[in-house]
């Protein structure tokens, strides 16, 4: 996948306001711009590249065995140490390439594994939770200490130009322009009433009252809507989206995420088993609108605690639970 590198600075100047100002040596812009050239070295290491292929660099001996041989030595590592595996190969493809980040700091980059169709994911910058979760591990941290160290740039600079700096929830505060979605707990409502607004829907800011905590949104339902700042989420850019989901495939929940039921946008718990059709895609914010049968409306869901499926998959899940559902019917009538 070709990313246009002015197309990645201007996302990421909108997601950091203070991105670009001033003078072009600033420590921000120099660890802005490092980073998004990191992750495009990055990005160019997975895509379009086997996890076999990335091993064997890694790994030299792997190379003297043939594919199925390779995936027999490979099969006995548990999952943690397969991703440390495959961390160790991204790191020695970028510095390779003139990058020289240690294995450790991959992790903020949330690359992951597929374990169903075994091939390599990569998140970016998108999801904060992975972020900070790789960033409280002190030796990605420490990597990445190194890192800025070698390359000149303020370390706090680099925080913030990663979304992690302790006050950058402040500079990311909603300004005019900004994309944002009603977010409102279930049973209550939005402080001035919903007019003509729906839990969920995303508009456009227009003004902000810092005085008073209230935001003005543009909505496709509702100009001149206003609300307070808590119950309008920032939906930031992130730096790079990529996902294998597309408007029209089938998704089930993905068992590999833990608190799918949790958090924003989680998968509705009452349709755990259940198979939906995407019909929108927020590249914003990483969400997925899902339509279930027998529901009126689609959900909006986090990407990641969906995995695509297909028609034939759905079929004989449904088979399988009819089965299932059957074979419990005739066990009670045997007992009585």
């Amino acid at each position: 996948m070709q990313v246009d590198a002015d197309g990645v600075i201007s996302k990421l100047g909108r997601m950091i306001p203070e991105f670009g100002e001033g003078c072009d040596d600033v420590p921000l812009s120099i660890a802005s711009g490092n980073v998004v050239s990191l992750m495009q070295d990055l990005e160019s290491c997975i895509d379009g590249r086997e996890i076999g292929e990335l091993v064997s660099v890694a790994v030299p001996k792997l190379s003297l065995f043939a594919p199925n041989e390779r995936e027999i030595i490979l099969s006995r590592l548990s999952r943690d140490e397969y991703m440390g595996l495959i961390r160790l190969s991204i790191s020695k493809a970028m510095i390779e390439s003139g990058v020289d980040l240690l294995p450790d700091g991959i992790q903020i980059f949330d690359v992951s594994v597929n374990w169903d169709e075994m091939r390599l994911q990569f998140g970016g910058l998108a999801v904060e939770e992975a972020r900070r979760a790789a960033w409280s591990n002190g030796p990605c941290k420490s990597a990445w200490e190194e890192w800025a160290s070698s390359n000149d740039i303020d370390f706090e600079s680099l925080e913030l130009s990663l979304g992690l700096e302790r006050n950058s929830k402040k500079l990311m505060g909603k300004t005019n322009g900004d994309r944002v979605r009603l977010q409102v707990k279930k049973g209550d409502r939005p402080i001035y009433g919903w007019g003509m607004m729906k839990n969920g829907d995303v508009g456009v800011v227009k003004a902000v009252d810092p005085d008073r905590s209230d935001v003005t949104v543009d909505f496709d339902s509702q100009s001149g809507w206003t609300g307070s700042g808590k119950e309008l989420v920032l939906t930031s850019s992130p730096v790079f989206i990529f996902s294998e989901i597309s408007v029209g495939d089938l998704v089930r929940l993905n068992p590999e995420e833990e608190g799918s039921f949790e958090g924003d946008f989680p998968w509705p718990k009452s349709l755990g088993h259940q198979i939906g059709e995407v019909h929108s895609i927020d590249h914003d914010d990483g969400t997925i609108g899902v339509k279930f049968p027998l529901m009126d409306q689609p959900f909006w869901i986090s990407s990641r605690y969906a995995m695509k499926t297909t028609r034939k998959e759905a079929q004989e899940i449904l088979a399988r639970r009819v089965a299932e559902t059957e074979g419990s019917v005739t066990d009670f009538g045997e007992e009585e």
